[in-house]
């Protein structure tokens, strides 16, 4: 397994963290979401939302590898556009081979649409049932889903879950047609928007899955999380390095003092683990290695905990201006703690790698 980045990899790490990096630094006084013209023009000259997307619809046919580094700076710069949750539907669909897509993707993949996921992330509280279509009639969703990343704006949703049968599946479903309901949601995360998506019966597209394809669709997802949430360590070990290296305290810079040498230590370290995981995760994924499914879990798992944990560490090595609104310590803290449970909750993530650890 090859986890060097080659040059082609390089330059487009380099040209996401300068154009992503260029939106504009986080704000809480912000409103969550992004400038659709520059969303726009992120699709067309970077072709970020079609990273994933197959060739035939105007995408890049990029693999995972090159999708994590995209998403590493996305959350080093607590990105607002639509990046990761377009990303994440456009990854379920090259599982399934975009073959219910059709213009729908191409219009994504050039930023004319926009599209978000919906998955059911809590038992207790999501539903999500696909009808197939048959004589007596067409394909129907019916969901209930809380907390869905950038449904408000979203012109189409993919869907997760499974029909009559048991069978996993997957649905498209327009935004528009008669029965969707979105009702936006102030989400901990200030910086980006979420809803709570009823669907009640909406005609959709639906198509059933085997469970080696949403195994697949289910690491993908794991593993540009984890890259964000990588993103979001990255930052806060840069910052904090920098920061104590200028914060004088009783004659010394803080940063000269053992203690917070060894903190910042352990810190960067966690990095480079959760780093090395989730780029394992992605060159396994893109290689087809049988390991796959348990490297993109270990990817998350490593990721979601080291990720709040440097969070909350930052806020104290900060000091009181770490808890400020006007410093943006708590923007990634908040980050950290939503992403962390995108894909459901933290213990649910150790349940599902202990199985995987059991096979």
């Amino acid at each position: 397994m090859d986890l060097l980045l080659t040059s082609e990899q390089e330059q487009l790490r380099a040209a996401a963290r300068a154009f992503l990096a260029s939106h504009g630094a986080p704000s809480a006084d912000r409103a969550p979401g992004c400038d659709p013209a520059s969303w726009l023009r992120s699709c067309r000259e970077l072709g970020l939302a079609g990273l994933l997307a197959a060739g035939e619809w105007g995408g890049s046919d990029a693999g995972l590898r090159e999708a994590a580094l995209v998403m590493q700076e996305g959350g080093a710069v607590l990105d607002t556009s639509p990046l990761l949750s377009t990303s994440l539907a456009m990854a379920a669909l090259r599982a399934v081979g975009e073959t219910a897509g059709g213009a729908w993707v191409a219009d994504a993949v050039d930023g004319r649409r926009r599209v978000a996921l919906l998955l059911a992330t809590r038992a207790d509280r999501d539903t999500i049932v696909l009808t197939a279509a048959s004589e007596k009639g067409p394909a129907r969703v019916d969901a209930r889903v809380s907390g869905v990343l950038d449904a408000v704006d979203a012109d189409f949703f993919v869907v997760l879950g499974a029909l009559a049968d048991g069978r996993p599946g997957v649905g498209l479903v327009d935004a528009d047609e008669p029965g969707v309901r979105r009702d936006p949601l102030s989400g901990l995360d200030l910086t980006r928007s979420f809803a709570r998506v009823e669907i009640t019966g909406a005609a959709a597209h639906v198509e059933a899955v085997s469970p080696p394809v949403m195994d697949d669709i289910r690491s993908r997802l794991d593993t540009l999380v984890a890259a964000e949430l990588v993103g979001v360590i990255r930052h806060c070990v840069e910052a904090l390095g920098a920061y104590v290296n200028t914060r004088v305290a009783f004659g010394r810079t803080i940063g000269s003092y053992q203690g917070v040498k060894h903190q910042l230590a352990d810190m960067y370290c966690t990095f480079e683990l959760a780093d090395t995981a989730v780029r394992a995760a992605a060159a396994a994924i893109d290689d087809s290695e049988p390991d796959a499914a348990l490297e993109a879990a270990v990817a998350l798992h490593k990721a979601t905990n080291s990720a709040l944990d440097v969070t909350a560490e930052s806020l104290r090595l900060y000091g009181g201006i770490g808890y400020t609104w006007e410093h943006d310590a708590h923007l990634y803290f908040r980050r950290a703690r939503v992403d962390a449970v995108l894909l459901g909750r933290p213990e649910a993530q150790a349940r599902r790698l202990a199985a995987l650890l059991s096979v």
